[in-house]
């Protein structure tokens, strides 16, 4: 296995409903578990985003072992369901990475700007950067490998499919956003002005949307 380093500190950040991103606090993890700050800028001009777990000021607040494996829950939030980490454990094991030497940090670093909901973190992982880099996979690509996944047929995972994301449910499926398509209107909580965010069901029978 690959000698692997993980995540020490990361950045998260808030996309706002006008689409702008500001930096909410520090993640940093070590010996004694994962710790979060508040950013001092944040706290002037925005509000608490746990208002009953977390104390809406700069102490360093450390996150409970349980139930959401050393994370604080605000953030546990973002990781994806069993589907999307059974897909991170397999792409982390084609890299040479043994998924016990993964800890919520490193998975946090791999959702960078691709989770659910208005949170992301960074640095992104390498293994996102270098998938960022490569040739985009199409819905058919995608939805094939889904199906060959669920159904055993393979263990290679494409980056692209693991860094879609899970949005939970019983069936695969990821989410895509289609730069192609123009709202009618503005409508300030899309991710990006000219997007239209939506989910795509990859199932048995192939792709539905």
């Amino acid at each position: 296995m690959t000698k692997f380093v993980p995540v020490r500190q990361l950045e998260v950040l808030r996309r706002l409903s006008d689409g702008r991103q500001t930096l909410v606090g520090r993640l940093a993890q070590n010996r004694q578990g994962v710790f979060f700050q508040y950013d001092e800028a944040y706290c002037r001009h925005f509000h608490s985003l746990s208002p009953f777990r977390l104390a809406f000021d700069t102490r360093l607040q450390g996150a409970p072992r349980d139930p959401h494996h050393g994370l604080h829950g605000l953030f546990a939030d973002s990781l994806p369901d069993g589907w999307g980490m059974m897909l991170m454990d397999r792409l982390f094991r084609q890299h040479g990475i043994s998924p016990h030497d993964i800890t919520p940090m490193d998975r946090l670093a791999f959702v960078g700007e691709h989770g659910m909901g208005a949170l992301s973190y960074r640095p992104a992982s390498e293994l996102v950067a270098s998938n960022e880099a490569a040739p985009r996979s199409n819905l058919g690509e995608l939805g094939e490998q889904a199906r060959r996944l669920f159904e055993g047929q393979t263990d290679t995972v494409l980056a692209s499919l693991a860094q879609a994301g899970s949005s939970g449910g019983a069936q695969p499926r990821c989410r895509c956003i289609s730069r192609q398509v123009t709202a009618s209107r503005p409508v300030p909580s899309l991710p990006r002005a000219g997007a239209l965010a939506g989910q795509v069901h990859l199932g048995h029978a192939g792709i539905g949307a």
